[in-house]
């Protein structure tokens, strides 16, 4: 069951991020969007995900994982098809909207059925392999959609993510319910749990601060997905293919430390592990605007890639761990609630990190941006180690 939830999110993601990139933002400047418009059409899809997650991973501890499995998926196979009917960039806002809802139900719901799944003591191995396999759908994904758009146009990765949301579609049709539902009646009075549920869980100062951590550690992420390329060009007088190693060499240890960081997080605990991570972040971040030699900015990503890893595997075992000893609540029936509210502050983070890069590089250049990213992170780490001091941390 755990490597069919893994084929479940490698499939769903593949469909979504053929669509991402390169399409969306090639469909845009098409059909006559300007540069600030296709921002704002890339990210419609990461707002649905900030004002979704909470709700649908609380859903799915009422109404159960496998119908929300279900929608996600069937909105994941059928949205590509829209794209094809779009004649106009506004129109196209919506359709990205609204396609943002695959990922707004299935990034909480299948860590979610990971964490039914998953033993306590193995959590952070098995969150962190499903995170792999999520980012392996996500990375052929883009690839795939560059060499398809390339060869046939817009129609054959719509296609072909169409095709890849149907095969995620047959899996979750065949999936077992993993987690008993509530007795709740009505859909009115399940969004009404999910809303005291939601409010419960803010008021949980370890909850709030590890999110934060995520939300901070994905800020800086998207900053340094954003900007790397540019730097790299024009500060390190890279060339493109160069661009395309550092951004390769990120994915793909990403890929292979998070199964490792997430046995590691379930052997040594969550807090060292967050604290070595964001103390190696915050120190590469630093250096990396300090060189302009390929092969150090090379071993500088792959190191931050895997300093990303601790804090991100750490954190999503971390998750699941206090939704299990929530006072009041049996443990089963609060993961979804735990992952969507997480994932909704991340993504604030994840969303803020391309805005506040260039805020930031416009008055402080890439050396002072990156020693402010750096000091961030060192700070949220203060802020979690002192929110954690009265708290039994696992």
């Amino acid at each position: 069951m755990f490597l069919k939830i893994c084929a479940i999110g490698f499939s769903a993601f593949l469909a979504y991020d053929l669509v991402r990139f390169p399409l969306v933002p090639r469909l845009a400047y098409d059909l006559g969007a300007g540069p600030e418009m296709i921002g704002v059409i890339v990210a419609a899809s990461t707002i649905t995900g900030i004002v979704g997650k909470w709700l649908t991973g609380g859903l799915s501890d009422s109404w159960g994982r496998r119908r929300l499995l279900l929608i996600g998926c069937g909105v994941s196979a059928v949205m590509p098809l829209v794209y094809l009917l779009v004649r106009d960039y506004r129109a196209l806002i919506l359709v990205r909207a609204l396609h943002g809802v695959t990922t707004a139900i299935l990034a909480p719901v299948t860590r979610a059925v990971v964490s039914d799944l998953a033993p306590p003591n193995q959590r952070g191995a098995q969150l962190g392999t499903f995170s792999s396999a999520v980012q392996m759908g996500m990375s052929c994904g883009r690839g795939l959609g560059g060499v398809l758009l390339f060869w046939g146009g817009f129609r054959f990765p719509l296609l072909a993510a169409t095709l890849a949301g149907c095969v995620a579609v047959w899996l979750v049709w065949t999936w077992p319910e993993t987690a008993p539902r509530s007795p709740q009646a009505s859909w009115r009075e399940s969004v009404r749990t999910t809303f005291i549920e939601a409010r419960a869980m803010l008021r949980s100062r370890v909850l709030v601060t590890i999110s934060l951590v995520e939300a901070s550690q994905f800020l800086v992420r998207g900053a340094i997905e954003t900007f790397l390329p540019i730097y790299a060009i024009e500060v390190a007088a890279l060339n493109d293919s160069h661009v395309g190693l550092l951004l390769g060499l990120q994915m793909f240890t990403l890929v292979l430390a998070k199964p490792l960081t997430g046995l590691w997080s379930d052997r040594v605990g969550r807090v060292p592990l967050i604290s070595i991570g964001l103390l190696m972040s915050s120190a590469l971040v630093w250096l990396i605007p300090r060189t302009t030699h390929l092969g150090v900015l090379s071993a500088l990503v792959i190191a931050y890639s895997i300093g990303a890893a601790l804090v991100t595997t750490s954190n999503l075992a971390w998750v699941t761990d206090l939704a299990e000893t929530s006072e009041g609540h049996a443990g089963t029936t609060r993961y979804g609630a735990s992952h969507g509210l997480f994932g909704t502050l991340v993504d604030m983070g994840h969303a803020a990190g391309p805005l506040a890069g260039g805020w930031l590089i416009a008055r402080l250049e890439y050396t002072g941006t990156f020693l402010v990213l750096s000091i961030g992170l060192l700070v949220i780490g203060g802020a979690l180690l002192w929110s954690c001091r009265r708290s039994i941390a696992p």
